[in-house]
């Protein structure tokens, strides 16, 4: 069962947008969507929940030893390459895959 965007924000708390959603919910990921280039960025920009666990795992990553500012280790390089592959897949299918790669790299985040 897919967590509750509440759930996930109160561990990736929530930036102002200049101009927020009809929603009024907003969720953004760890990387800035202006530059977002890929189908699986865009995924992740266009879906709030993607977003909130974009931004859980990382800080989850940072907390884990890993950082933004230095170089990615080889695990995560890994998990990168294969959230990425979840652009190989349909519109419908890639958001699921991105699901799936954040929950099973949060979980093993979550282990340390």
């Amino acid at each position: 069962a897919k967590p509750a965007l509440r759930d996930i924000e109160e561990v990736a708390p929530r930036r102002r947008l200049a101009r927020p959603p009809a929603t009024g919910r907003v969720a953004h990921p760890s990387f800035n969507c202006r530059y977002a280039r890929t189908a699986v960025e865009q995924a992740i920009c266009a879906d709030p929940l993607l977003a909130a666990k974009d931004r859980r795992m990382a800080l989850l990553y940072e907390r884990a030893g890993g950082s933004r500012f230095r170089p990615v280790d080889p695990t995560q390089w890994g998990w990168l390459a294969a959230r990425n592959g979840c652009a190989r897949a349909p519109r419908g299918a890639l958001d699921a895959c991105v699901h799936r790669a954040y929950d099973s790299r949060i979980a093993e985040l979550s282990s340390f």
